[in-house]
């Protein structure tokens, strides 16, 4: 500490130093220690890197001049409630199950052992309006409740909340990696840390260097133009890791493009695949791909071949967050020409 000025016998404490601790692939979050070695999460959007939340545990110290965040502080040992199947499968891939409280959106979970949780109701479903039945949130009373970015969040809950932004990576990894904040969150960093170190592992092993180019393209008509995932979205580094080339680059976009159909139509020309990521609780064929608009025959027509990911078999937005080596795996041998992926996750259309 140093003296400070006025009558000399005053002392300040000398400002802790802080140190930034990086992930290896996400872009949303990192960890801030001091010099006591208490330790904070920062939040930023993944993709402007604008910070968006300090999170605390209990009453650590908070680097307030440094950053500028809300701050929340949060209880890591009694358990986490969840707005998002996704997060649900974070949560578990970085804490395991037991510090899951419940959540809502139950009905979309296809998770077996959640399931059972809620079922023995050792978790609980806490759907309700707007978001969560508050009357029995606030009597589960969880350390902190994880909410999509801008959620309406009601006052009366008095929960502490923190903004997940997986969905905003641009890397199939680092939307992976946010087990390793819910691990930090839950007080089960060792585990999470090590599971993530291991689906790089197989996710790197899973990745081929294309012998020719293989050229491909995702997305769908709506409103009369083409909308599809940007050449900065997690779904084009898939592809690329697989063996493939993105056909909708040169926009450098991690958001939705919008593409018009004459342009698109004549990337189709030009393509090999066209992955279409769909719903069909009865299966999806042709049928339903005309259904959602005539005009998909001409993109039909011209591309070699169309993959279909039908997400009510396949748990897009659950177990393939934290496993994206399995869509890896798929892709590559469909690009192979395989005429079904090993983990079963795509298959062709046939007209």
């Amino acid at each position: 500490s140093s003296c400070g000025e006025g009558n000399g016998d005053e002392l300040q404490v000398a400002p802790l130093a802080w140190t930034v601790r990086k992930p290896h692939v996400a872009h949303g979050f990192e960890w801030w220690e001091n010099s006591h070695g208490e330790e904070v999460l920062v939040t930023r959007h993944p993709r402007t890197g604008k910070a968006m939340q300090i999170v605390v545990k209990d009453d650590a110290s908070v680097p307030l001049d440094l950053v500028d965040a809300a701050v929340t502080r949060i209880r890591p040992t009694d358990g986490v409630a969840t707005t998002s199947t996704t997060h649900v499968h974070l949560l578990a891939a970085g804490s395991g199950w037991d510090s899951w409280v419940g959540g809502n959106s139950i009905q979309y979970l296809r998770d077996t052992t959640a399931l059972s949780l809620v079922t023995r109701g050792d978790a609980l479903n806490l759907s309700g309006e707007p978001l969560m039945d508050a009357e029995l949130l606030i009597a589960a009373a969880p350390g902190w409740v994880s909410t999509m970015p801008h959620a309406d969040v009601p006052e009366q809950w008095g929960q502490a909340t923190v903004e997940v932004m997986e969905h905003l990576e641009p890397h199939p990894l680092g939307r992976a990696e946010w087990m390793r904040a819910f691990g930090w969150m839950t007080n089960r960093s060792l585990g999470a840390d090590s599971a993530f170190e291991a689906l790089s592992l197989r996710y790197h092993d899973a990745r081929v260097n294309p012998a020719q180019p293989f050229r491909m393209f995702t997305g769908s008509i709506a409103d009369g133009v083409w909308h599809a995932p940007g050449d900065g979205s997690f779904v084009a580094q898939w592809i690329e890791d697989a063996g493939g080339t993105y056909l909708l680059e040169g926009n450098g976009s991690d958001d939705n493009v919008e593409v018009g159909l004459e342009r698109m139509l004549s990337l189709a020309d030009s393509a090999h695949a066209w992955v279409v990521v769909a719903y069909g609780e009865q299966g999806y064929g042709m049928d339903d791909l005309l259904a959602e608009d005539p005009r998909h025959r001409h993109a039909f027509d011209g591309v070699d071949d169309v993959w279909v990911c039908n997400t009510a078999k396949a748990d897009y937005f659950g177990a393939l967050v934290v496993n994206p080596d399995w869509m890896l795996e798929d892709l590559a041998a469909m690009i192979q020409g395989a005429d079904e992926g090993p983990n079963g996750l795509i298959q062709r259309l046939t007209p």
